[in-house]
């Protein structure tokens, strides 16, 4: 099972800021693969939307805490459904980078964004993936990449293992 975070603020007053691109994002990749009949439920202080895609299960989360305190959120999801901190993506907004750039990370420190830091500090780990975003991009695309690449370093882990 994989958790994609899409950091951002709730409310109307943010919808279309720079900071809630992690919720826009989330949003649009749960229309292209899950389609118009979403039904978000709202728990642990977060929209939630489970499925499958590509055969795993997957779990969308928007938390409604405000980006500084998304980490209690991501904690309590991840401890209900027994995730580890390398099955989670996070997605957010970074304007370190240059409009159009995606950067993706497996691990590192906040970079200063408050959003990640909760995270980093609640879950008492860097080992989460982070994309950083500063601009719209082919959402489905990305998101198909990076639980792909998480499948096959999974699978030869497991290999690894057996041999």
């Amino acid at each position: 099972m994989n958790i994609i975070v899409g950091l951002g603020n709730p409310g109307a007053k943010y919808k279309y800021s720079r900071h809630n691109i992690g919720f826009q994002v989330v949003d649009k990749f749960a229309l292209q693969v899950f389609g118009n009949n979403l039904k978000w439920k709202k728990k642990f202080q977060a929209h939630i939307l489970q499925g499958k895609f590509q055969g795993q299960d997957l779990i969308l989360i928007k938390p409604q805490t405000f980006m500084n305190l998304s980490g209690s959120s991501v904690r309590d999801i991840m401890a209900y459904f027994h995730i580890a901190p390398e099955q989670l993506l996070v997605i957010y907004d970074d304007f370190h980078l240059p409009l159009g750039k995606i950067r993706i990370r497996k691990r590192g420190s906040s970079g200063g964004h408050n959003g990640i830091e909760s995270i980093i500090n609640t879950l008492r780990t860097e080992a989460v993936s982070y994309t950083h975003l500063r601009a719209h991009e082919t959402v489905l695309d990305l998101v198909c990449r990076l639980l792909l690449e998480k499948k096959k370093n999974t699978q030869r882990h497991q290999e690894k293992a057996y041999t």
